[in-house]
This record gives C-alpha cells, structure tokens and sequence, in this order.
C-alpha cells in the first residue's frame, strides 16, 4: 500500500515556520518545499522519520509499506493501535500524518532486504536521488547514508553564524594580534576576509587562509607585497567555503565501511587492544541477519522459541564479512562477537521506542541536510545501540518467561530489555514539568514505553498551544489551538496507550507552586522530569529535587543544538551547580564612549530601556516589593527577578536576565 501526503501551498508560513526559517534560513527552507520524499516501510522507526519530515515541510512524503499492523507494531508505532491490526500499517498511519502539517528527491529505506536495498541504491546513484537506509534490531540500530555519484555541496558545513574578531594589530610577517585581549575563534585551514583596515587598504575584501599560533593571533602568510603599513582599525571575518563530499555505494560499503561514532569520529581502526571494535562486529552481525531475513523469511529467534538453530544459521552467514575482517589482519575476539550475536538474536524480534525516536530523528535530519545542503551528513555508517540494557540479561531465563506471558502491546519491549525492567517502568510516579517540544517527545516515549500505568504520571504547563508550535510539537494540531498543552497532550498520550494514569495541571512552577511541588508530593515520585524553555523554572525543581533527594533529567534546545543532564542525589553535581562559561565584564567606558561590538550596543540598549520599566514597576507596587534586611538596608525585589539595594547612599542595580 502506498500513501502520500503533499504540500497544497508553495509559500512558507512564517507563523508556522518561524522557528525552523531561524535555524535552516530562507534558502534552504525553499529548497526543502520543492523536493519528495519516499519512504519505504511504516514501522517504529518509519513512522518516526515521517513526522519528522512532515513537520519540517517537504512538498511531499510518500510511505510505502506492504506489511499489515501486529501487536508487536504497538510498542514503537505510535499511530497504530489494537484495532488497526491486520491492516496496511501506511494506510492506517496516513490521516495522522495528514494532521501533523496541512502544507505538507530522496529515498529512505526501512525494514529491506539486502539484496532490494543493493538494487534501489545502484538505481538512486543512477539518477541522483539521495539514498538513505536505516534500520532497528531490538537494542540495536543503524542509518546508512549515500548522496550519489557526483560530489555531493554542502553549502554550510555547520549553521554557525560567521565569527568575526577585531584587530590591535598585523605585522609586515601577517601575524595578526586581535583586539584587547579576546581569544580569537579560528582554526588551522579556516578562511578569513578583512574590512575597514587603515594604512592596510590592499588587505581589505581579501580572502587569506589561516594558521592558528595562539589565542591571541593568527597567521596569514607574508602581506610585504602589499604595501602599506598597518596603522589602525579592521575585522577580521569568517569565510564559509562550500565543501564537496563524495560518497561510496552501499554495496562498496558493506564490505569495506566507514563506521562512525556519535561524535562523528571514524571508529573502524583498531582499538588499543588491537581487536575490532564492537560497532564493526554489530556491522557484520545486522548484515547477517539482513541476509537471513531474506533467507528464511523471518527474523532469527532462540532456540527455546523455535525449533531450529537460528544462531549457528546466522553465524555461517557472518563468516564471509569474518574472514574478510581476518585477512586484514584485524584480531577477532570470539567470545565478545559471540555474546553481542547473542544479545541481537534475543532481541531482533523487538523494537525500542526511545531508539526508534532518536535513530529516527538523526535520520530525519539528515533527509534535511541532504536536501539543503545546511549541516554536513555523515559518511557513511551510524550505529547507535541500547547494548547496556540487555547485556546482563540472563538469556535462557527471559525466553521461558516470555513463552509463559500472553502477547500483549509489550511484546515488543519485552524482547528488547526484559519482563523485569518492564514491569519496573510500569510503577513508577514520574511528574513532567513541560509539555513543549521535548515534553511531547518525552510523553510519547512514556506511552510507548508503558510508564506509570501502575504508578502515575503527573505533568503541568501552564502555556496555551500557538500556531508556531505546531511545527515541532507534534500531540498538537490545529484544532488544537489555544487549549492548554498539558490537557491536550495527556489526552494524546492516552490515546496512544489508553492504559496509562496520567494527570495534568496548568500551573506554573516556581517559588508560588508548593501547592503542586509540595516536599509530599515530590517525596511520592520516582523521578522528575524537566522540559522547560527558562532557567529560573529549571533552577527551581533543581531545588526541590536537592531538597527531597530525588533524581531529576534535565534537558534543553537551542536552534539547532540541545543538551541533556542528569542529577542523581549523592552521585552527581546538581543542575545549579552548573554553570556556563562567565562572560568577561564590559567595561563601562566602553559602552558610553568607545561601543564596538553588538554586545556593547546591546547594553547601551538595556540600560535606556530597563531602568525606566523598573522604576515605573516600582513606583506602581512598591508596597508589594518592600522587604527589611536584618542590618536595617531596605530591599526591593520586583518579580522579573530584577533586584535593588541600597547599602548607606549608594544604589547598587543588578539585572538577572533568565532564558
């Protein structure tokens, strides 16, 4: 069955896009409407790709999938639910994805054989159609990316905005010595272009490759021939090169890959042991039971679920890409390749939701990347794994209990991490503070997974659904608008597992919240959750955690970047404790008489501006902002978290800005 969802509208809409015109800019986001995508196979980790790239706005995402829906579809395909089994799993996915955006040449491959795999990327090569394959195994996934045969542009190899420092001084030798004492942000190999130079006019609107000496200056090889003699002033500035990247084929790759890590750091060589890392033995194992898949017509099970010996099948099939690794003289340590064959057979029947989320949402960005040419792709293998869930699973235990259990939507996870660590999520009490972005991710993730449906799940947020949420916040939709986000987002959650407990509030966190954040109500919790979007919120449930000794997770975007942290009472620092680099001071004279950088002006605006609300915030409540001090210095603390003191006859203001 093949489905399509297709942009009626070739305007972008910024009300809806505003966030994501920010990070990708104008010309990439008009590169993303006009081109399709197809993507074969709607499962977990299908699915998940597909919203993604519906939600960023492509002209059209085709999905096609011959597979009908099965109860272990349940656990990572978050579309599909208990009646839809027997179905087409795309056809009964198709009006929810129709719902994530109404505006709605690249293939992406999930769930093939090898052998279809090989023919449609020799076809996508061919006629120069980006070829994307990516797949999940229980614990274990992998994305496989090839732009074609032509040397593939990246137009912005990293979404940077230009760096650019200002200039004290260049000798004769082009040894450049910035301004004060700033550290300069560039690299050997980076290109620079200067403006408004004095007595050095010749070098300005010149390109000049780098060498970093310290972090003060920079080299740009001898100017002598110039002429002229620097006096004063100039900029120095980045220069963004377009790159050129050429990529192998799939067939040429499997045999000889170019695995990368997480970091984006090439993991292929030899470790300091001197045997083969464990991502190259989870290479050749996934291309066993690719070409078994295709063999048997089914995926391996353990011998305690079939009669057959699936694991000495799938090891004959390994033996080929084994004995290549062999003649490379690479040191194969057997009892590790055996015990991570082990741990895939156990688990390739299943599916992990959060691995499904984020192989998903790597594989969706790089549908992006591909497209636009912003960011850079990887070349060309990616293997992420959840291997420390299952690695000290006693085998021979979990499939008797699992034999003995009725198949239910837990099916799937059950294989992947065990009937224990199963029922453990099932109980606990978990509070969500946001249900923005991350906490619609994060709820998903706790449907999928079965979380609280013997315990609870508490989430609050105070916010009301806007359009320009629609775009990432993907439990929303347009009937959607102006409801709160909490209400709407449990009711989402729950039509997704309608066994969870789930309770939503619409309060905001803070020192006003004890009556939600009460020590007994964050005493009965499991865990705290944060998807918040301000530092003072973020730094308040820090406090209450600290206060009740319980562990929080942390996490955060920003553009195009994000951050996660997790505090565990007696094991970690705290959140608060955390604190970005300090900014150097600004000097005042700086600022008033001699302004040269945005964040000088930025300042100056500040305190135009702030003073007079502040002082008006005051005048109008004053009663409410009035406090005594023990020493007898009378306090005002406005509730923006602006703060003044008077200490004898001098007024000291402090601005505290939260994000």
């Amino acid at each position: 069955m093949t489905t399509q969802i297709r942009s009626n509208d070739e305007d972008i809409d910024d009300q809806l896009y505003n966030r994501q015109r920010y990070v990708l800019g104008d010309d990439a986001m008009k590169r993303l409407r006009k081109h399709h995508v197809l993507i074969i196979h709607a499962g977990g980790l299908g699915i998940e790709i597909a919203k993604n790239i519906v939600l960023a706005g492509v002209q059209s995402v085709t999905l096609q999938d011959t597979i009908n829906t099965s109860m272990l579809d349940l656990a990572t395909q978050y579309y599909l639910c208990e009646k839809d089994i027997g179905k087409n799993r795309a056809e009964c996915s198709l009006e929810k994805l129709r719902a994530l955006n109404d505006y709605v040449k690249c293939v992406v491959l999930t769930e093939c054989y090898l052998t279809e795999m090989k023919r449609i990327n020799e076809f996508c090569r061919i006629n120069n159609i980006i070829f994307i394959m990516a797949d999940i195994y229980g614990v274990f996934s992998r994305c496989f990316v090839d732009c074609g045969y032509n040397p593939f542009t990246v137009y912005d190899k990293d979404g940077e905005q230009l760096k650019e420092v200002f200039i004290n001084h260049i000798s004769p030798e082009g040894i450049v010595t910035v301004a004060g004492d700033e550290r300069h942000p560039f690299q050997d190999g980076d290109i620079v272009s200067f403006r408004e130079l004095v007595g050095l006019e010749n070098l300005n609107k010149c390109e000049r490759i780098i060498k970093d000496l310290n972090i003060h200056q920079f080299s740009i090889g001898d100017i002598s021939s110039l002429g002229g003699e620097y006096q004063r002033g100039g900029i120095a500035r980045e220069v963004k090169q377009q790159i050129k990247l050429n990529f192998k084929s799939l067939n040429e790759q499997i045999h000889n890959p170019r695995i990368l890590t997480i970091d984006g750091s090439d993991y292929w060589t030899k470790d300091i042991t001197g045997e083969i890392p464990d991502l190259v033995y989870i290479h050749v194992i996934m291309l066993a039971i690719s070409e078994f898949k295709q063999t048997y017509q089914r995926l391996p099970e353990p011998r305690q679920m079939n009669q057959e010996n699936d694991e000495t099948n799938l090891l004959k099939l390994t033996q080929q890409h084994l004995n290549e690794l062999k003649s490379k003289d690479h040191s194969i340590n057997e009892n590790r390749f055996r015990h991570l064959l082990k741990c895939l057979i156990y688990s390739a029947k299943g599916s992990f939701a959060p691995l499904c989320s984020a192989m998903g949402g790597f594989v969706g960005q790089q549908v992006l990347t591909s497209i636009t040419g912003k960011f850079t792709p990887i070349q060309q293998w990616l293997y992420l794994d959840a291997y420390e869930l299952i690695k000290e699973i006693s085998f021979e235990d979990e499939y008797n209990k699992i034999k003995s259990i009725p198949p239910d939507r837990y099916q799937s996870l059950r294989l992947c991490i065990g009937e224990e660590l199963v029922q453990c999520l099932a109980r606990q009490r978990l509070f969500m503070v946001g249900c923005g972005a991350i906490g619609c991710e994060l709820l998903k993730l706790f449907a999928l997974l079965g979380v609280g449906r013997n315990g609870e799940i508490t989430i609050t947020d105070h916010d009301h659904i806007e359009k320009s949420n629609l775009n990432r916040q993907f439990l929303f939709h347009k009937q959607h608008l102006n409801q709160p986000k909490s209400t709407v987002a449990a009711q989402s959650a729950l039509d997704m597992n309608n066994e969870l407990k789930i309770e939503s509030y619409t309060l905001k966190v803070g020192v006003g919240s004890n009556d939600l954040c009460s020590d007994v109500f964050i005493s009965r919790q499991a865990i705290i959750v944060n998807a918040l979007d301000n530092i003072e919120a973020r730094r308040y449930m820090d406090s209450r955690c600290v206060t009740n000794k319980k562990p929080l997770i942390e996490s955060g975007t920003m553009g195009p970047k994000g951050h996660t942290f997790v505090v565990v009472p007696y094991k970690s620092e705290t959140y608060s404790n955390q604190n970005d680099p300090i900014d150097k001071d600004v000097p005042y004279c700086n600022v008033k008489s001699f302004p040269a950088n945005i964040e000088h002006c930025t300042i100056w605006a500040r305190e135009k501006f702030e003073i007079n609300s502040c002082i008006n915030s005051y005048i109008t409540k004053q009663f409410a902002y009035i406090g005594q001090r023990g020493d007898g210095a009378a306090q005002y603390k406005a509730s923006s978290g602006n703060v003044y003191a008077k200490e004898g006859n001098h007024w000291d203001i402090t601005f505290i800005a939260s994000c």
